[in-house]
């Protein structure tokens, strides 16, 4: 679904994926993820896939910087008692 999507250019039903928690990276038969498939004069398409390439990122660095969440904390403090 997630490539047919991306090859048409739609980015509502790439969001409801998305949500829906679908793999991006997936490969089709022809060996392309959903990326690969997007029209290079489709911006909006485009600008859909750069957002997930900036939240990838961004939660890559956090991780690097805080690598044990305030939940993870607390569970293991609460594992303690």
């Amino acid at each position: 679904a997630a490539h047919r999507a991306a090859e048409a250019g739609n980015v509502s039903a790439l969001r409801l994926l998305f949500n829906l928690g679908a793999d991006f990276s997936l490969l089709d038969k022809r060996n392309k993820t959903p990326r690969e498939l997007v029209k290079a004069d489709d911006k909006a398409t485009l600008q859909f896939f750069q957002m997930l390439d900036d939240a990838k990122a961004a939660l890559a660095a956090r991780k690097r910087f805080f690598p044990v969440t305030v939940l993870e904390i607390y569970d293991d403090a609460a594992a303690y008692k």
